[in-house]
């Protein structure tokens, strides 16, 4: 309910604690980690857990490892809020909480992405909004496709991919699968982010969302409608995309002044 409400564009999770020990399944006594959660992890950061018993459910891997768009450190942000759920059992060694602390950055980011390339000429343009699709379902930052001239003079497309380290992987494979390049190029890159917030803005056609991007020195440099919500919007009053857009920006504007 938190990531709903907040609307969070990142979430970045502690490496997971993995402790010993055995749990009773449906087939008798599993070692721990369950195997449902070893599986589940794959390509996540893992550390030796200080308590005996399961600290990482497969539920738990589960809804981590759809929604962590990245595993580290605490990253540098002005704290907002901090909540606490609680488990049941009270382990010796270690409080049996989880944390989740709230916050925004203020100045840019510059952060380490993956780019993912592959340059086809025998694939039908029909095929790329299903590519792009499921790359950006599996995590993609970005996906597109720009037209290039290859080799003998034939017209083809590079397809291009943004992605985090954790998705790297399962993204080439991806595209191996679903079009008719027979390799991807990948290479590190570093991209810097404007600081942004998300806001909901009330407008004639109803609330609307809106994200907002600052400078270092807090300024606002951009403000643009998020697209689902005007779409909705639109359509539940019958009235052009376009109204819904420029009466979104217009409140917003007064909301930012």
């Amino acid at each position: 309910m938190a990531v709903t409400h907040f609307s969070w564009e990142e979430i970045v999770s502690s490496p997971l604690p993995l402790s010993r020990g055995w749990v009773e399944g449906g087939h008798g006594p599993l070692p721990l980690p369950a195997p449902a959660t070893v599986a589940l992890l794959e390509d996540a950061p893992i550390i030796p857990g200080r308590v005996e018993g399961e600290t990482v459910t497969p539920t738990g891997a589960a809804i981590l490892t759809s929604l962590a768009t990245e595993f580290g450190p605490l990253p540098e942000m002005v704290v907002k809020g901090v909540g606490y759920g609680a488990g049941m059992r009270d382990p010796e060694g270690a409080p049996n909480l989880l944390r989740i602390i709230h916050g925004v950055r203020e100045r840019e980011k510059r952060e380490s992405i993956w780019v993912l390339e592959a340059d086809v000429d025998d694939m039908s343009p029909e095929l790329f909004p299903y590519l792009n699709q499921l790359l950006l379902e599996e995590g993609a930052l970005d996906a597109s496709q720009t037209p290039i001239q290859m080799k003998k003079g034939r017209p083809g497309f590079t397809i291009r991919v943004l992605s985090f380290e954790s998705q790297r992987e399962r993204l080439a494979q991806l595209i191996l699968k679903e079009s008719t390049t027979l390799g991807v190029r990948m290479y590190r890159a570093e991209r810097m982010i404007l600081p942004r917030e998300e806001r909901e803005v009330e407008t004639r056609y109803g609330p609307v969302r809106i994200k907002v991007a600052f400078d270092r020195e807090g300024r606002v440099v951009n403000l643009m409608p998020e697209y689902e919500s005007c779409r909705q919007a639109a359509e539940r009053e019958n009235v052009p995309l376009k109204e819904v857009y420029h009466e979104a920006i217009g409140k917003g504007r007064e909301t930012i002044k």
